[in-house]
C-alpha cells in the first residue's frame, strides 16, 4: 500500500520545528545584513591606511633626513618632514585624514590626500642624538559596537633612512 500524504503526527512535527529553524536563520541573516556592508567598509578604510604606509615607506627609503623644520613648518604629532635630494615632503594629519605636501616649491603643492572615519595614525620619529634615523608609524580601525570601541587591523611599522635601498639583496 502506497501513502500519499503526510500523517498528522508529521504536520505537527514539521509545524513545531519550522518557527525554530526560522528563528535562528532570522539571527543568522540579520547579522551577515548588518555585519558584511561594516567589514567591507573597514577593509576598505584599511586599504587607504596601507597605501598612505606605503608612502611613507617610499619617502623614507629616499630620504636624506628626517628634519625638526622646514621653513615655518615643524615635525611633531600631527606633521612628518622628510627631506628628500628633491626638496622636502610634509604629512601632515587633519581631522579626516592625512595629507603629503612638498614644500620645496615657491608655493607648496598638496601631492596626496588620504581620508579615514575609523583609522587612527600615529607617527613617531626615532632619534639618536640630534638626528632622527628612522620613523615608526603605528595604525589601527577603530571598530564602535554596542558602545565599546575596539582597535581592528593594528600594525605598527618601522622605516628606517635609506632601509630597503635599491639594488642591494638581503642575505
Amino acid at each position: 500500500m502506497r501513502r500519499r500524504a503526510f500523517t498528522l503526527v508529521e504536520m505537527l512535527v514539521v509545524i513545531t520545528v519550522l518557527p525554530f529553524a526560522a528563528i535562528a536563520f532570522s539571527g543568522l541573516f540579520a547579522t551577515s545584513i548588518r555585519d558584511v556592508p561594516r567589514m567591507a567598509r573597514m577593509v576598505q578604510e584599511n586599504t587607504s591606511v596601507l597605501d598612505l604606509v606605503r608612502h611613507i615607506c617610499d619617502d623614507v627609503d629616499a630620504a636624506v633626513g628626517l628634519p625638526d623644520t622646514s621653513g615655518e613648518v615643524r615635525s611633531d604629532d600631527h606633521t612628518l618632514l622628510i627631506a628628500l635630494p628633491e626638496g622636502v615632503i610634509c604629512y601632515r594629519m587633519e581631522e579626516a585624514g592625512v595629507t603629503r605636501t612638498r614644500l620645496d616649491q615657491a608655493e607648496p603643492r598638496t601631492e596626496g590626500a588620504w581620508r579615514f572615519r575609523d583609522a587612527v595614525i600615529a607617527w613617531r620619529r626615532w632619534q639618536q642624538g640630534e638626528e632622527a634615523h628612522a620613523v615608526e608609524v603605528r595604525t589601527f580601525l577603530q571598530e564602535r559596537i554596542a558602545g565599546k570601541t575596539r582597535e581592528k587591523l593594528a600594525n605598527s611599522h618601522v622605516y628606517f633612512i635609506g632601509g630597503l635601498a635599491k639594488g642591494e639583496e638581503t642575505p
